[in-house]
């Protein structure tokens, strides 16, 4: 049958999982939310698992090059939605050249944002994307500070809409323990004398293995009953060697689990006492989610949209310019010491999870009933 041109509806173009990343799968869950509300159009490259291999940059650049035809195939779209996740570094071009050939067939972009490095400093080439957006287009930032930032930045002309990452979690399904709400989480809070580190995450060193591995070193030269258990997939040789001189140092204390999904998933949060995630790239952190909802807190580096996260007793955000592994041993030490405040912070955690979920649930609505009304207007 053929397509009816006028149909309200929506294109996606970008990569879904496979490969597992946090961008793909947020990615996932909009546009599988989207499709119960609208007709969606999925132009998808995905493949695999690789990340920077030669392979997946050559499968990436052939599916953005076959989402191009597909979108020159279909002729004139006037005021039909593009969407797209915005890439950043080189692969910023992949999105400049879709959206430049949406735009010549009539399409309104709809970007969507996930990294933080083109927040961080201005970059031209997100600049010249910014130069094809026009005030009937729409961006989608995690939080409020991320569209500050970026307004300050490339002063868009564009509307805004908020849609933080947390659903991912929802649909996943949340990890926190039944006793978290009825007032029994110290029974599922690792007692102190068992306390554990926790780190889950492609393992490298912008996401932070370095300080992580440093935090516990400092740690364990002072409580030599502290655990560490680290998760995912290593992803170069450095990182593997700082891993392995780790694991042969502390032979009893430190674990290796390799990528963990589903269930497995899930008992890891259960096993650890705190998460850190130190990254130096993320804009959010749905692994943050992850952790407060099972339930345990998280020291985490104050980038992006990480401080709105992580309020009150949750944890701890450090700044940039501080030394990470410093302040995370120190607020390790400081639970180790006085386990009833490490018990408060697991308590904070778990409220917060169910917070940022009730503020999602409203986001998604709001972001559902937009796209909603513009798939419907005509040009």
């Amino acid at each position: 049958m053929t397509e009816d041109k006028n149909q309200p509806g929506i294109t996606f173009a970008g990569a879904l999982p496979p490969p597992v990343t946090g961008k793909t799968v947020f990615s996932a869950a909009v546009v599988d939310a989207l499709a119960e509300r609208l007709p969606v159009q999925r132009l998808t490259w995905s493949r695999e698992k690789a990340f920077s291999s030669l392979r997946w940059r050559l499968t990436r650049t052939r599916g953005v090059l076959s989402a191009m035809l597909t979108l020159l195939l279909g002729g004139r779209r006037s005021g039909r939605l593009l969407m797209q996740p915005v890439n950043s570094g080189w692969g910023l071009l992949f999105n400049l050249a879709l959206a430049a050939v949406g735009k010549l067939l009539g399409y309104r972009l709809v970007l969507h944002h996930h990294g933080y490095k083109y927040i961080d400093r201005r970059d031209w080439r997100t600049a010249l994307l910014e130069r094809l957006v026009g005030p009937r287009d729409i961006h989608i930032m995690a939080c409020d500070r991320m569209m500050e930032e970026y307004t300050a930045l490339y002063a868009t002309a564009a509307p805004m809409q908020r849609l933080p990452p947390t659903l991912v979690t929802m649909e996943e399904g949340s990890h926190q323990a039944p006793a978290a709400e009825s007032g029994g989480l110290a029974a599922i809070c690792p007692p102190p004398n068992e306390f554990t580190v926790g780190f889950l995450s492609n393992l490298t060193l912008e996401k932070g293995i370095a300080e992580v591995l440093e935090t516990f070193g400092r740690v364990a030269k002072k409580l030599d009953h502290v655990r560490m258990v680290v998760a995912g997939p290593c992803r170069g040789e450095l990182e593997q060697a700082l891993l392995d001189r780790v694991l042969e140092d502390y032979p009893e204390q430190v674990e290796y689990i390799g990528p963990v999904y589903g269930e497995d998933k899930a008992e890891f949060f259960q096993r650890i006492s705190v998460f850190l995630f130190p990254t130096k790239s993320e804009s959010w952190g749905i692994v943050l989610n992850e952790s407060m909802g099972a339930g345990r807190p998280v020291i985490a580096s104050a980038r992006g949209c990480i401080c709105s996260m992580v309020v009150g007793d949750v944890g701890v955000v450090v700044a940039p310019e501080a030394d990470f592994a410093e302040a995370a041993a120190e607020q390790i030490e400081r639970w180790v010491a006085d386990p009833s405040t490490h018990e408060s912070a697991c308590r904070a955690a778990s409220a917060r999870a169910r917070d940022l979920e009730a503020d999602a649930i409203e986001c998604l609505e709001s972001f559902l009933d937009t796209m909603e009304q513009e798939a419907a207007q005509r040009p």
